[in-house]
């Protein structure tokens, strides 16, 4: 355990695993996800008592879920995943809950200072029906930097209460405008689109070079 970024107390790493993809030219679109199959790096940390269960039956999917549990003060997981500033994004987390949760939370930040609040969406209150079941949580929003924290966290009640969290996901899209090999007077290699997608600008004559897309 170790401290990390203001109201964070202790903190057990858990990897990030990135899926990304580009859609067609004129729309950039990224999307992250996390499933806590991987307890080695440096993605996850947590607040208050928080942790991660490990093949104990207890995930969404796959094998590993994070949680937090206590009866007083600020429990929470975090994370920080990519964006796209600018960016419409949309963030989704399946949580399950005990029936004694209340001032719950799912919400995005930035991390600038005092962790600016991007949006924000109350924990039901009450358990998960049924008690065995994950609930979806999604929220919109548009990115403000090159990645945002999400966290799901709440205020201790007095009672023994507990979140289960798994499968977080963030997509963002993005309209670009997508330029040619001709717009960058490209003459060989391949160079970004401005879109994401690779141009293939051709290749030089035998005996020339090709240096930043330029042929010598």
């Amino acid at each position: 355990m170790r401290s990390k970024r203001m109201w964070t107390t202790m903190a057990t790493m858990v990897t990030v695993a990135a899926l990304c993809g580009v859609a067609a030219a004129g729309n950039r679109r990224k999307a992250y996800s996390n499933g806590v199959e991987d307890a080695d790096a440096t993605s996850w940390w947590f607040a208050g008592n928080a942790g991660v269960d490990r093949g104990v039956g207890l995930s969404h999917t796959g094998a590993n879920n994070v949680w937090a549990r206590g009866t007083s003060g600020w429990n929470a997981v975090n994370i920080e995943m990519p964006t796209l500033p600018g960016a419409s994004c949309t963030a989704t987390i399946w949580v399950r809950r005990s029936a004694t949760l209340s001032n719950g939370v799912v919400s995005v930040h930035g991390f600038g200072a005092g962790l600016p609040l991007v949006t924000q969406q109350n924990l039901d209150q009450g358990p998960s029906m049924p008690p065995d079941r994950y609930d979806q949580y999604s929220l919109s929003f548009t990115a403000t930097a090159l990645s945002q924290l999400l966290l799901v966290g709440f205020w201790g009640n007095g009672q023994d209460a507990w979140v289960q969290v798994d499968d977080m996901r963030i997509e963002c899209n993005q309209e670009c405008s997508a330029r040619t090999c001709a717009d960058f007077e490209a003459e060989c290699g391949t160079r970004d689109d401005g879109c994401g997608n690779m141009l293939q600008c051709g290749h030089c004559d035998n005996g020339e070079s090709c240096h930043a897309n330029m042929c010598f």
